[in-house]
């Protein structure tokens, strides 16, 4: 049986569940063409001549995997957004302390930084996890060298500090939670190979 890639239209389609076959040819579910003696798609293993019962009960599993599959989406979604939100701040930080110190090193350092969250980022769309946490070691590491160069750094721009560390955590939870999803989706039959974790 083929992977499942949960394109069916059937999954997108809300409310009850209604089966109404009308080409026996063809599966109801992902439309792969069918001989007289498949009782079961040989595709996705939809029971084409099952009972109604048997046929809803497929549907329904399957739903239940595309909202796991939309969701793990969404929480992709919201540890990229905290890395990005976390470049922002630190250009803004850093463009601020340009004007102030009028240092070219000062721009050169924060295309870097900024530079290393923007690819952090295009990295989360493949393996969220790593990327976060990534983030948030390197930010933490940022925080800590400024401290022990200049101490008083520490409580300077202290609002924008606790709003970047609360985007990358929530961002780790976001991801962890996105992993969680992936690994349990792996044992389903399910098509990830176009998904990100």
């Amino acid at each position: 049986m083929n992977p499942d890639n949960l394109n069916s239209v059937h999954l997108r389609t809300p409310g009850p569940i209604v089966i109404r076959i009308t080409d026996h040819n063809h599966c109801y579910y992902c439309n792969q063409a069918l001989s007289e003696t498949d009782n079961f798609c040989p595709a996705c293993g939809f029971p084409q001549k099952g009972d109604e019962k048997e046929q809803i009960i497929f549907i329904s599993d399957k739903r239940i995997l595309f909202n796991e599959l939309e969701e793990h989406y969404e929480k992709v979604q919201n540890a990229r957004k905290a890395l990005i939100w976390v470049a922002a701040i630190l250009l803004l930080n850093y463009v601020i302390s340009y004007y102030r110190l009028s240092e070219a090193l000062v721009l050169l350092e924060g295309a870097i930084v900024v530079g290393a969250f923007v690819g952090l980022y295009f990295w989360a769309r493949k393996n969220a996890y790593p990327a976060v946490l990534t983030g948030l070691i390197l930010y933490t590491t940022l925080i800590v060298a400024y401290a022990i160069v200049a101490p008083l750094s520490l409580f300077g721009g202290f609002i924008w500090k606790v709003i970047a560390y609360s985007a990358l955590i929530y961002g780790l939870r976001s991801a962890k939670a996105a992993r969680d999803l992936y690994e349990s989706l792996k044992t389903s039959n399910v098509d990830l190979s176009s998904h990100q974790h």
